[in-house]
């Protein structure tokens, strides 16, 4: 991915995100990443102005595996690569019998895979274009709007049902980074005291060790920000952080 294609510095964001990027060690090194955000859909937004994205449900063709069963992204190889797994049509002579394949995808470079779940019993994989993501926040030394522990818009809908997942990648979005833990959060605004208070939503957090993106599958209605923090291995090192949203 190039910054000219991800960058839009003529967006204006209202409701707030929080990240937190933290080394092994309890330092906050949010300052050090470049961080990246796509606008969430919504029904006043053009179609031809929606991230586009595409499902990886589709089973090679001229093979004998050749029925859709579900397809899962694969962090440890990169941001693009998922799997698809294939079932053979029935056999009359064989009732019961259970047999399948694994094919091996790769979204486009310029695309991030992410995992979704149209039921209980079916995952399918989604590549998502990069094309509409916007840049943040970056070094404190070159960006203005840096800040340690990054609090930046992204305007929320509660109109329609969407996904949000949190990647961690380096070299430009080519190379999955793994934290030892990630949080997210969907969360709404309260007061207390005439404090301003952050309260998670029910059905609103998830969380992940030893992985490289963590996300909800059904953002929660009344959603008014998101909150992601992560916590980075021994040893490891990140420069990209992206909180893609999109429609299942």
């Amino acid at each position: 991915m190039t910054e000219d294609s991800l960058i839009s510095s003529n967006r204006v964001l209202n409701s707030p995100i929080s990240i937190a990027v933290n080394d092994h060690a309890g330092n906050d090194i949010s300052d050090r990443m470049r961080i990246f955000h796509n606008e969430p859909p919504s029904p006043t937004t053009p179609t031809h102005k929606r991230s586009l994205s595409w499902a990886a449900n589709t089973c090679p063709v001229n093979q004998r595996y050749s029925n859709f069963w579900y397809s899962q992204c694969v962090r440890r190889a990169s941001p693009q690569a998922y799997n698809v797994v294939c079932l053979p049509p029935e056999d009359p002579n064989q009732p019961g019998a259970f047999e399948f394949r694994t094919f091996d995808g790769q979204c486009a470079p310029e695309e991030f895979c992410v995992d979704s779940y149209i039921d209980s019993l079916t995952a399918v994989a989604f590549c998502i274009s990069g094309h509409d993501f916007i840049l943040y926040a970056q070094n404190k030394a070159t960006e203005e709007n840096a800040v340690g522990s990054a609090v930046v818009g992204v305007p929320a809908t509660s109109q329609m049902s969407y996904a949000v997942e949190a990647l961690l990648t380096a070299g430009n979005g080519q190379e999955s980074t793994f934290a030892s833990r990630l949080d997210i959060q969907a969360q709404k605004r309260t007061t207390a005291h005439d404090a301003l208070l952050w309260q998670p939503l029910d059905n609103g957090t998830n969380q992940c060790t030893d992985c490289a993106s963590v996300g909800l599958n059904a953002v929660p209605d009344g959603t008014q920000r998101f909150s992601v923090t992560a916590v980075l291995s021994v040893g490891v090192s990140a420069s990209e952080l992206w909180l893609t949203s999109w429609r299942p």
